[in-house]
């Protein structure tokens, strides 16, 4: 991620990859947006059609109930409850088995790294 600009960041990492680590069934049905059902724990109830979609090419996404939206990052938020940065961090951690200092110490499965299964 060094030298991205702020749009990039927030890009990164792409929803289809956010939605999949948690098990999310996303259909293309055609058009720009895939539907899904938003499991996010702002959202009340369960659905029973997809209320929440993404779009593929913008690595966005936006329920139409809860109202929440933005991207993959942001998904991740949402669903551990952190900050942008220890979503970001959380998610580099597990896929690049390094910390945000570079080493790898103190990164390990047992770790309570919501992602440690990513990578």
């Amino acid at each position: 991620m060094a030298g991205c600009d702020r749009g990039e960041f927030f890009a990164w990492p792409p929803i289809s990859d956010v939605l999949e680590h948690y098990g999310i069934p996303a259909v293309r049905t055609g058009g720009r947006w895939v539907p899904f059902r938003c499991p996010l724990p702002s959202h009340p109830g369960e659905d029973k059609r997809p209320s929440a979609a993404y779009r593929p090419d913008k690595s966005y996404f936006n329920c139409f109930v809860c109202g929440e939206r933005g991207s993959g990052l942001t998904f991740i938020r949402l669903m551990e409850g952190l900050s942008d940065w220890k979503a970001a961090e959380a998610y580099w951690a597990s896929v690049s088995g390094e910390s945000r200092t570079g080493s790898t110490a103190g990164v390990t499965a047992a770790s309570a790294d919501p992602f440690a299964d990513w990578g």
